[in-house]
């Protein structure tokens, strides 16, 4: 069973989308840190700080 989870975020600045897909509810919280990673890697590369609160 496959699953997609997008998220929306919308900034003065720049609105972008990210979609990850789930496969396994079991790989869902591994899934979520690698997403949380390609997110600050973005933001690392357009100069901007971002805070995360798990």
């Amino acid at each position: 069973m496959q699953d997609y989870i997008c998220l929306y975020r919308t900034c003065k600045y720049w609105k972008t989308r990210f979609c990850i897909r789930i496969f396994m509810l079991s790989n869902t919280l591994s899934a979520l840190l690698t997403f949380i990673e390609h997110i600050n890697y973005k933001l690392k590369k357009r100069n901007k700080t971002f805070l995360y609160e798990l």
